[in-house]
């Protein structure tokens, strides 16, 4: 199941997309949500290390941290649509598996900075799994992101489980 927090964060997302739709922004309403959904992915400590909290000059100016997820929402704008998203977000929400039916060995790497999967679910799938081969749990400055950023680790995890496949 999705957890709640990350439910009521795309919840927030898809809010934007339907209103940005209904006022005749899509795509303006894609780089919105992309941009409060890059919050999501990432830590609080990787933000803190990696952007200025000097304020700007000017009331409204930005800050270093808002012109990354403006970037960030802009380049994502062309990528999909707003309906392409939608269905997306909203699949996940109600995406729900029974662990105990499951019967292909798993391997399941959790990070401890995840906030859209929480490392407590990642636990409780694990332990409800009969056919767990392998639980790895790793802390990560990368929160939900780090899959993608660790990928000499996750690579290292993955090649191991097709090893013992194999075998």
């Amino acid at each position: 199941r999705a957890h709640p927090q990350a439910t009521a964060w795309r919840g927030i997302q898809r809010r934007i997309l339907q209103f940005a739709v209904a006022a005749g922004r899509p795509e303006e309403g894609v780089a919105l949500a992309r941009e409060l959904a890059m919050t999501t992915y990432r830590t609080a400590e990787e933000f803190n290390d990696r952007f200025e909290t000097t304020a700007p000059d000017a009331v409204g100016g930005a800050y270093p941290v808002c012109d990354y997820l403006t970037a960030r929402g802009q380049a994502y704008r062309t990528h999909t649509t707003p309906a392409r998203w939608l269905s997306m977000s909203d699949s996940l929400d109600r995406h729900s598996v029974t662990p105990e039916a499951i019967s292909t060995p798993v391997t399941l790497i959790g990070f401890t900075s995840d906030r859209l999967v929480p490392i407590d679910d990642i636990r409780e799938l694990a332990a409800r799994l009969p056919t767990l081969w392998r639980f790895v749990e790793a802390p990560s400055l990368y929160g939900h992101d780090a899959f993608l950023k660790e990928d000499a680790f996750v690579g290292d995890i993955l090649r191991a489980a097709f090893k013992d496949i194999k075998a």
